[in-house]
């Protein structure tokens, strides 16, 4: 189309058109006869594969961790048992020596609203020099 006045315009193309190679154009494919269902292609179950291979993935990563556990589990029972006095078991109730009165939390440990609030050791009369502190 011509902008100028909106008549049409003949555009005809440079290259050789060969309708027998268009898709469009195509004759139907010839069957011999009526296909029986044999002879037909089944469906593939791809929802059904799919699902399988999935159910594989996941016993596989169940495998895994339930091994990885297991030597969790092996790992820490030992550490538990190395770490417990001897005819001790796990939960058992401990005798703690008492905490001096004095004893003051380390600087940043949140036992204090603010951060830089807490009380210094010799703010609590603890003095770690008698005498001179060392230079």
């Amino acid at each position: 189309m011509r902008i100028q006045d909106g008549a049409a315009e003949s555009h005809p193309t440079p290259l050789p058109l060969d309708e027998s190679q268009s898709p469009a154009t195509a004759r139907p494919t010839l069957t011999a006869g009526q296909q029986a269902p044999a002879d037909q292609v089944p469906a593939f179950d791809a929802v059904g594969d799919q699902s399988s291979r999935l159910n594989e993935y996941e016993s596989d990563v169940r495998g895994a961790m339930s091994s990885g556990m297991s030597a969790e589990h092996g790992r820490r029972d030992h550490y538990g048992r190395d770490i417990l006095p001897q005819g001790a078991a796990y939960g058992d109730l401990m005798a703690l020596p008492p905490v001096p009165p004095n004893v003051v939390p380390s600087e940043g440990s949140d036992l204090y609203p603010w951060s830089g609030t807490e009380p210094t050791p010799a703010g609590a009369g603890l003095d770690f020099y008698p005498g001179t502190p060392p230079q």
